[in-house]
């Protein structure tokens, strides 16, 4: 039987059979509130598709009923700057007809307002930060499934993501604050799902390098937008040399860890234990000596082993290999996450 201790075995690209055994055992995600990591921007009145379109990199028009199917009632994408650098990463919530609610991070959520209204002109549209919603991200809590995984991290549960009457949820079983922020963010790094400022920073990151074309952020067929120009010819051109990866970060022991017990053990201390710490730290590589990357922000398991991600040159990259170190010696295997499209 698994433990909810940390496991680690080698050769996980090849021990798919290995996930099947652990199948039976992989926690569900309880329902979390995100009120202190998310906030939510209203986006009400007639235009308010019509200006979400042009401003934003994936097809708002898929939030209505179009003539491939039925309204979707959630898109990932993302905002950005004349100079194609990401703004930030949002989920664009169908409410209704004349209202889409744009969930963002905290941090970045004024930043994004001022960024609506500067590109509003005479759109009839109120662009505010409310209260009046929140979001709730789980296992089972009757929402859609989170887009960014058209094919499911093979291991590990796809959350739903709801977009609620913050009144709604009074009286709700749920976890919030800091163990909801705590829990979320592991199980991100394990699905290899990075978001918010630290690990997308903004007017800095570029969106191919932040993995959106992988996570369904993007569309390529869309017309224009801002931002277009740079996104499309990075992508037609394959000039991406550079991706925020899922990295495993040890000292003096194995680098690979089994995300399902991992997860299984967060799941049962409801994500108390679990720090989020900002990265700084410059990576080299082993081979060359070269710089390698930049950690963005990891979560310590123990003393010896931490789970993050990373901003890597692809060129120095041996998927589940040891091959860049840290600052202080420390050992960073890439790990690719299994629902890319490519590895």
């Amino acid at each position: 039987k698994a433990t909810v201790s940390v496991l680690y075995w080698s050769n996980m690209h090849r021990t798919h059979t290995f996930l099947r055994r652990y199948c039976s055992v992989v926690p569900a995600i309880p329902k979390l509130l995100l009120n202190k990591e998310k906030a939510v921007i209203s986006v009400q009145g007639k235009d308010a598709r019509a200006l979400l379109q042009g401003l934003t990199a994936n097809d708002v028009r898929l939030l209505s009923k179009h003539d491939a199917g039925e309204a979707l009632p959630l898109l990932y994408s993302a905002f950005m700057s004349s100079k194609g650098k990401m703004i930030a990463d949002v989920f664009l919530h169908n409410v209704d007809d004349e209202t889409v609610a744009i969930e963002v991070h905290s941090e970045s959520a004024e930043a994004l307002q001022r960024h609506l209204r500067l590109h509003q002109f005479q759109s009839e549209v109120e662009i505010n930060i409310t209260d009046e919603y929140s979001v709730l991200v789980g296992s089972d809590v009757g929402g859609a499934l989170d887009p960014r995984l058209p094919n499911g991290p093979y291991e590990l549960p796809v959350l739903q993501r709801l977009c609620v009457k913050t009144s709604s949820t009074a009286g709700m079983d749920l976890i919030s604050d800091e163990d909801a922020v705590s829990l979320h963010t592991v199980y991100r790094m394990l699905a290899g799902l990075p978001e918010g400022p630290c690990e997308i920073p903004p007017l800095s990151a570029m969106p191919l390098e932040s993995n959106m074309d992988f996570m369904c952020g993007v569309s390529f067929n869309k017309g224009c937008y801002v931002g277009q120009e740079l996104t499309a010819r990075t992508h037609h051109r394959g000039l991406t040399r550079k991706r925020v990866l899922p990295v495993v970060i040890s000292k003096g022991r194995d680098g690979e860890v089994n995300p399902v017990a991992v997860l299984a053990e967060a799941v049962a201390g409801k994500g108390k234990g679990y720090t989020v710490e900002k990265g700084s730290a410059a990576l080299t590589s082993k081979e060359s000596n070269a710089k390698a990357g930049t950690v963005r922000d990891l979560v310590r398991l123990d003393d010896s082993i931490s789970i993050g991600f990373a901003l890597l040159r692809l060129e120095h990259v041996d998927w589940y290999e040891p091959s860049i170190v840290t600052e202080n010696g420390e050992s960073v295997t890439p790990i690719p996450p299994l629902w890319w499209p490519e590895a």
